[in-house]
């Protein structure tokens, strides 16, 4: 599986959900099945972190024409999935796992 986070992770924050993970298993996600890969719009030390651990993210697929919550300071919240995807497309700062 190839999922693309939409940040960069924190060393010491990744430290701490490595560690959380080891007692909660694979983490959900939030993303959009782009054909060969996915995006997700959440998640990156959570990403991250199972990849560290072994362990496949449970995807929880979200279509661009969604309307959900979200932290991304660059956008009001709630918005449509499709303006999170411009975003993240346009910042040239999406990480693969």
């Amino acid at each position: 599986m190839t999922i693309y986070a939409p940040h960069k992770t924190e060393e010491e924050k990744l430290a701490d959900v490595i560690a959380q993970m080891r007692i909660m298993g694979a983490p959900t996600i939030r993303a959009v099945n782009c054909g060969d890969y996915y995006l997700a719009i959440e998640g990156s030390h959570r990403i991250a972190a199972a990849k560290a651990l072994g362990l496949t993210p449970i995807i929880d697929c979200v279509k661009e024409s969604d309307v959900i919550s979200h932290d991304f300071q660059d956008l009001e919240s709630p918005c449509e999935v499709a303006e999170i995807c411009n975003l993240l497309s346009s910042m040239d700062v999406v990480y693969r796992f």
